[in-house]
């Protein structure tokens, strides 16, 4: 499977794309003027096909170079893993980590690991995916995308 790096930069004439071919994952680079996510369809935890986890660069350094995250702060303290479908990741981004840079929206898939989720309702009513008792895992990283 050939897994693409796309580098989006913003030059003097403009917005600027650039595709590489790394030797790991998928990374996608965001400057502020891109980093608004816009909100898609909310989707239910049946269609739901990839999580994402915000991270900022120390957490993400030691994800990567242990290949197992076992939770932030405020994770540690809740007793699992928070993280985001799809349309949560604007909103999760613009309360959480506004003032974040660089940012890791890191996107995890595969079925039989999303399985492993536990739906559960937040403040806002909006059920949230929850991981217990296991890291997450470097090997179910399928794109991250850094917003400086």
């Amino acid at each position: 499977m050939k897994i693409r790096l796309l580098v989006i930069s913003m030059g003097m004439l403009g917005l600027t794309l650039n595709a590489h071919t790394p030797n790991q994952k998928n990374t996608r680079y965001c400057t502020q003027q891109s980093a608004k996510t816009t909100l898609i369809k909310k989707e239910t935890p049946m269609e739901v096909e990839k999580v994402y986890k915000l991270l900022n660069e120390t957490q993400w350094k030691k994800f990567h170079e242990d290949g197992e995250f076992y939770g932030s702060p405020v994770d540690l303290k809740d007793g699992f893993i928070h993280l985001s479908k799809p349309s949560q990741v604007a909103r999760v981004k613009d309360k959480y980590y506004k003032d974040v840079r660089p940012l890791y929206i890191v996107e995890f898939q595969g079925k039989d690991w999303l399985k492993t989720l536990i739906w559960e309702k937040a403040s806002n009513g909006d059920l949230y995916p929850h991981l217990y008792d296991e890291p997450l895992k470097f090997e179910h990283v399928y794109m991250i995308e850094i917003c400086r």
